[in-house]
């Protein structure tokens, strides 16, 4: 993955309100296959709760699936908007305009989404099960909450969200994370797996990056 290519630089303050969502909301970004072993179905009773007890959030869902009617219809009515696969620079400015990436997930082994989203500079919220919770720094480039806990789940978003000032400090974070692991500006899969989290620090960058579901890349990570 290029994190040349795949910038904050992509971000487009209109880009999700093209799409009906983001007007004066914190817009949670899920990108992958849309179906129930992803946990989405969580998600979604999470996103309502957050919605109908007042928090200014929106959702966007970017990928398609076995799950994806279901999910729109239970969704009716609410701030989200599903834009099935999008590729290249359309899929770029997907992740980098949206604000905090939501991966609810407990049975992946690796995630190459929740890498995505870090290098376009959003924090991410992934679950203690997994291979994802390997990829990012708890507390510092994202939340993890525990595997199958919707109140959890809730509790942890909500928090996120409370201040905008955090999220942006954990997106710059999060930019760094992958910047500093990757070698000639492409994301080591090992050497991200054996980070030191112990040396990692708070710091203030040029956030952004993201990826594509083209036939190879839904390969590689099930477009997860």
């Amino acid at each position: 993955m290029d994190t040349d290519t795949y910038s904050p630089e992509k971000r487009n303050t209109g880009f999700w309100k093209g799409r009906g969502i983001g007007f004066g909301s914190v817009v949670l970004i899920y990108v992958g296959r849309v179906s129930r072993e992803k946990g989405l179905e969580m998600l979604v009773e999470a996103f309502k709760e957050l919605v109908d007890t007042g928090s200014a959030v929106s959702l966007a869902v970017i990928g398609d699936g076995p799950y994806r009617d279901e999910m729109e219809a239970s969704l009716n009515g609410y701030p989200v908007a599903f834009t099935g696969y999008l590729t290249g620079e359309e899929l770029q400015r997907g992740y980098a305009s949206a604000d905090v990436f939501v991966f609810p997930s407990a049975t992946d082994t690796f995630g190459n989404v929740v890498l995505e989203a870090q290098a376009s500079g959003l924090p991410v919220i992934v679950s203690d099960e997994g291979g994802p919770r390997e990829l990012m720094i708890d507390g510092e480039t994202g939340l993890v909450f525990h595997a199958g806990s919707r109140s959890d789940f809730v509790t942890i978003i909500r928090l996120m969200i409370s201040d905008l000032q955090w999220i942006t400090l954990m997106g710059h974070n999060a930019r760094r994370f992958t910047l500093d692991r990757a070698p000639d500006s492409n994301l080591n899969y090992s050497t991200i797996l054996h980070l030191d989290t112990q040396k990692s620090t708070c710091v203030v960058a040029n956030h952004g990056f993201c990826a594509v579901p083209t036939k190879q890349e839904e390969t590689c990570h099930d477009f997860c």
